[in-house]
């Protein structure tokens, strides 16, 4: 469990191994992940290996569970 906190414009990257899974919560402000805006209280899930970036629009606080 990985706890973030972000400002506008700052982007990280998490590289999901091969039989993984990813579970993205948006707690506060808003983020871009694949093109998509997600808002407070917005998840998103991966079980595609490989990287996911993650941007921020405005300062947010979030949640990336990288599962078993």
């Amino acid at each position: 469990i990985y706890k973030l906190q972000m400002k506008p414009g700052e982007t990280i990257t998490h590289d999901l191994a091969e039989n993984r899974g990813a579970w993205l919560q948006i707690i506060k402000g808003s983020a871009e992940v694949a093109g998509e805006i997600l808002d407070a209280g917005d998840a998103l899930s991966t079980e595609d290996a490989g990287e996911i970036s993650i941007s921020a629009v405005e300062t947010i606080e979030a949640l990336l569970f990288d599962l078993n």
